[in-house]
């Protein structure tokens, strides 16, 4: 399951406060830190694997292909995804800059994201544009 954090960020270092409130469940629109789980960028606890920095949706989506990747850091932009991007395994996927980045689904007929499997954080997005045809919906 993913849980999404809104709590405030400090505006020294973009993150949230060791005080912040407990997670909502997905759909918020910018997302600063998971709480519960080790700092993921700082290298020795939650994840494994090198870190990787993309700076457009190709690259997003190769690195989200790639599982050798457990980190993977988005400069600031807007990347228009042209498909979901499916996960189905442990992955940190965050922003330089917290609301910096944009993840668009322009509006067509898939999902942002799809997570099957794995404990994923999502840290400083903004997620936007998903569409699901609600034919293909099953409970």
């Amino acid at each position: 399951m993913v849980f999404l954090d809104r709590a405030p960020t400090s505006s020294s270092e973009g993150v949230a406060p060791p005080s912040a409130p407990a997670p909502h469940p997905i759909g918020v629109s910018v997302v600063n830190t998971l709480t519960g789980l080790d700092d993921p960028l700082a290298g020795g606890g939650w994840l494994s694997g090198p870190n990787v920095t993309v700076s457009d949706a190709g690259g997003l989506v190769n690195a989200v292909k790639d599982g050798s990747v457990g980190r993977i850091v988005c400069e600031a932009g807007h990347y228009l995804l042209n498909g979901t991007l499916n996960i189905s395994r442990d992955l940190y996927i965050g922003a330089a800059a917290t609301g910096a980045v944009v993840l668009d689904a322009q509006q067509r007929d898939y999902r942002v994201l799809s997570i099957t499997v794995g404990s994923v954080q999502l840290a400083g997005l903004k997620i936007t544009g998903g569409k699901v045809n609600n034919d293909n919906v099953s409970a």
